[in-house]
């Protein structure tokens, strides 16, 4: 019934584990499709000699980055429902079950997201679980809080409804997922089951997300590709919501740039954004934000604009810091704390 669609570049020291955690889901009705992106440190190697599955299938690509892999396996799966899962990340046992549970009680969504485990080397983290979404699945507006909802390891959709977005850019080195997964929540319904059934690591050697600059500055990517979707649906389809955390992201991009006094980001910014999403801040941020040395007052202005939108508040994210620094003592919290959500 699901197809896992695992993109596979050089994760040699993870890849076993990920592997592990799909084999030994408690829901069995699955396929796996790992794309060997053109993995250069014996990665196609590791699952060859470690994996003998009848479920696992393996399609090799030349490199073509996240993007790229993600479309060629979902090309290859079998199923309608897809479950996307990074090559260093893990899920619960639980997590293609409830997911499955999520698809039966609303049969009219097309992306369901499930809550989960954000964890660093160190044992410390957050959760992605929140009061004010409770401990039962729900639909939500996916832009009222869109990295809160999922990541690319905890989001499964429609293959139908791929059609309707194109498909991830292949041309990204980062955001790829957020382009796609913002497209397709304005094209359908979204789910969001509060389990902790997945993690996310975090600080694992040769991550995308690891360089924090490069992450930033690709926010004007992401953003103008996002807005041109946006801009060109029908008037009933345009979410505001969505112009809402577009809004939101952008101006973490620039509080990021003023923070590090990273003026060459800045500029980067207020030179490649689509002009009419600049046209959309207020009259005093576009003055603020045009003069470095105002460093302070666009500081207090992006906080206040934060404030001032609803969509700029996300739930509340606990943490915690594990008094011990091994792998497993917050993937044990998590187990934990969503066996009390099922109650």
């Amino acid at each position: 019934m699901f197809s896992v669609v695992i993109p596979l570049y050089n994760k040699v020291h993870t890849i076993v584990e990920t592997l592990h955690s799909v084999l030994l889901q408690d829901f069995l009705d699955f396929e796996v499709v790992v794309v060997d992106d053109g993995s250069t440190d014996g990665s196609l190697d590791m699952v060859a000699r470690c994996f003998d599955d009848p479920r696992v299938r393996i399609i090799h690509q030349e490199n073509l980055g996240e993007g790229g892999a993600r479309n060629s396996g979902i090309a290859a799966a079998r199923y309608d429902l897809i479950a996307l899962l990074d090559a260093d990340d893990l899920w619960l046992p639980g997590y293609l079950s409830e997911m499955n549970d999520a698809v039966r009680e609303f049969p009219d969504a097309g992306m369901f997201c499930c809550g989960g485990v954000s964890r660093y080397p160190d044992g410390s983290g957050y959760i992605r679980q929140s009061d004010k979404y409770g401990d039962s699945r729900q639909k939500v507006d996916y832009f009222e809080a869109p990295f809160f909802f999922g990541n690319a390891s905890s989001i499964v959709f429609s293959k139908k409804k791929l059609a309707l977005t194109g498909g991830f850019p292949v041309a990204m080195a980062h955001h790829a997922d957020i382009v796609f997964f913002f497209k397709l929540a304005l094209k359908t319904e979204v789910v969001f089951c509060p389990s902790l059934l997945t993690v996310y690591n975090l600080g694992i050697p040769g991550q995308a997300v690891g360089d924090r600059r490069a992450n930033t500055r690709a926010i004007v990517d992401s953003s103008n590709q996002i807005y041109g979707f946006w801009d060109s649906l029908e008037s009933e389809e345009k979410n505001p919501s969505c112009l809402s955390a577009i809004m939101q992201n952008l101006r973490d991009g620039i509080r990021y740039s003023f923070s590090n006094s990273d003026y060459e980001l800045l500029d980067y910014f207020l030179q490649n954004t689509n002009s009419s999403l600049l046209d959309r801040l207020t009259n005093i941020e576009k003055f603020i934000y045009k003069r470095p040395r105002l460093r302070s007052a666009a500081l207090a202005r992006i906080w206040a604009a934060t404030l001032a939108d609803a969509t700029g508040r996300p739930p509340e994210r606990p943490g915690w810091r594990s008094s011990s620094s091994t792998r497993s003592a917050p993937l044990n919290s998590a187990a934990q704390q969503s066996s009390r959500s099922s109650e």
